[in-house]
């Protein structure tokens, strides 16, 4: 269903006549952030290349709207008229000065908008949220380990594609304006080692049955660690990467020639020898003459 953010640009207000409180302790964390995609900067859609079967947009500025949904994804109620605001709704609320305050509590949850470079990807067959995430992640940190970068560099959500139809994924520069890590993902051999490098990392070293901290998860992940799954991710990176093995030769450093596999040849049908008019030859019974002998015995 569709919520409301708020972004909070001045920051949060507290009781202006209230002491503060001495610490009890340290203060407990109960949420994490989640990035969300909201659209490529403009209106035309980006160039679209198939990569191993993968559909992967140039890379182009897009808007990511990162929020903090609150606990269980609850939302904060806040009041727009003097800022106050809680984890549940209440039928009056004082204002920050203390006052009786009129207005009503709306559910919203907090966040910021980053404007930075994205990488679209639409793998086949890619439909469901949970194995897209895990796909989104898996491919993150293929792509940090082939860029010899840190993850947190890199991050990832995914987005419907009403255009082509399932879910893709959605890889961003974590900084604002972009560092041009994830332009060079969208090269097809950049690519290719992204997806072998994923595919080691989900290959099962971990010795996790579905996810854990040696693969998929991480801190900022959280709302995704039940549904996680590595094997999920591997069968996607596995069909991109048998979609077109090649060999690429080079001379002097430079790309000469590319083999790739051929279709396999047909199945040979075992049957008589026959001429065009279905018979078989009487020359077939023939004994060669000696030039022929002669010409068959000098290629041993």
């Amino acid at each position: 269903s569709a919520r409301k953010y708020l972004i909070p640009q001045f920051g949060f207000v507290t009781p202006l006549f209230k002491k503060p409180k001495e610490p009890r302790g340290r203060a407990r964390r109960y949420y994490t952030t989640r990035p969300f995609f909201r659209g490529f900067e403009g209106e035309a859609e980006p160039e679209t290349r198939t990569l191993f079967d993968v559909q992967v947009t140039k890379a182009v500025p897009g808007t990511l709207v990162i929020l903090c949904e609150g606990r269980e994804r609850n939302g904060f109620y806040i009041c727009r008229s003097c800022g106050s605001h809680g984890l549940a709704p209440t039928s009056g609320h004082k204002s920050p000065s203390e006052s009786d305050c009129n207005g009503s509590l709306g559910r919203f949850s907090l966040g910021h908008e980053l404007v930075t470079d994205v990488v679209r990807m639409q793998f086949p067959g890619l439909n469901g949220e949970w194995d897209a995430y895990s796909l989104a992640y898996a491919v993150l940190l293929g792509a940090a380990d082939t860029l010899n970068v840190p993850d947190s560099d890199l991050n990832a959500t995914v987005a419907s594609v009403d255009s082509l139809g399932g879910t893709s994924i959605v890889l961003y520069d974590n900084v604002p304006g972009g560092a041009g890590l994830v332009a060079q993902v969208a090269r097809k051999r950049v690519f290719s080692e992204v997806l072998n490098r994923a595919s080691r990392r989900m290959s099962g070293g971990c010795g996790c049955d579905s996810s854990c901290y040696g693969c998929l998860r991480s801190y900022r992940n959280q709302f995704a660690h039940p549904h996680l799954d590595r094997r999920k991710a591997l069968e996607f990176i596995e069909t991109a990467r048998d979609s077109s093995q090649e060999v690429v030769i080079a001379k002097a450093g430079k790309p000469c020639a590319r083999l790739v596999p051929l279709d396999p040849p047909p199945q040979r049908v075992l049957g008589r020898y026959r001429d065009r008019d279905g018979e078989v030859s009487d020359s077939v019974f023939e004994p060669l003459d000696e030039a022929d002998l002669a010409a068959w015995e000098s290629l041993e």
